[in-house]
């Protein structure tokens, strides 16, 4: 009786070790899906931003060397 508890006692508990596992996996999955898709997302973000920014920076160096010309034409 005692051996059969035993037995009982142990499988229970390598039932609960592998769900435990298992579980274990999946929310380490779910973990990386989303790692995952927030890096996306902040690469995307950074591209838009540095796109805005070399706009900007086009727009401003085209207004700096038309002043300059001025100043140069002027003088």
């Amino acid at each position: 009786e005692l051996k059969e508890a035993r037995r009982r006692a142990k499988d229970a508990f390598e039932k609960t070790k592998e769900e435990g596992l298992n579980m274990q996996r999946v929310l380490l999955a779910e973990a990386e899906s989303e790692s995952s898709a927030m890096l996306q997302k902040a690469r995307e973000e950074l591209k838009s931003e540095a796109d805005k920014a070399r706009v900007t920076l086009k727009s401003d160096a085209e207004k700096f060397s038309e002043e300059i010309v001025r100043k140069l034409v002027a003088a």
